[in-house]
């Protein structure tokens, strides 16, 4: 599951670090919880989690990653469903998932879906990025294939 799943679930894991911290710093999250729970709750869920998944890509084993079209059509069918649950709770029951929602028409809200389907790619680049960084500057193994490096450790351990 690491070198599968881990590639859907840390993009969409970045995206909402990214697209939530954006969206309280313009407001559009209504006003910022005062109660100390709640701001250790949206630390924790919007930002913590993001830096662990960072860490573990760079201390846990993982295979090399580079551009799948797998995964990307992976990402674009929970961005395509999510899209769907949100559009329907936003316009056809008036109970938007997020206070900046509230209001707003069905083109608006296709706006704001684009947008941040743009984001969800260029997240997928960026952990895209972080396995290359690792790769090339960590293990620093000059091509993207990390089943030639096991190879050779396990013919040094034979």
């Amino acid at each position: 599951m690491r070198n599968k799943l881990c590639h859907v679930a840390n993009t969409i894991s970045y995206e909402i670090s990214f697209l939530f911290w954006g969206i309280v710093a313009f407001g559009g999250m209504g006003e910022f919880p005062s109660d100390i729970m709640l701001i250790l709750l949206n630390i924790y869920a919007h930002l913590l989690i993001s830096i662990l998944v960072i860490i573990d890509i760079f201390v846990a084993e993982h295979d090399n990653h580079s551009f799948s079209l797998k995964i990307m059509a992976a990402i674009i069918i929970y961005m395509i469903l999510y899209g769907i649950l949100c559009g329907i709770l936003t316009i056809n029951f008036d109970m938007p998932p997020y206070p900046f929602l509230k209001g707003i028409n069905i083109l608006q809200l296709i706006g704001i879906y684009a947008i941040s389907s743009f984001i969800l790619v260029l997240c997928y680049f960026f952990h895209i990025l972080l396995f290359k960084i690792k790769y090339k500057f960590i293990i620093k193994e000059d091509n993207d294939d990390t089943s030639d490096l096991k190879e050779e450790i396990n013919k040094i351990n034979e």
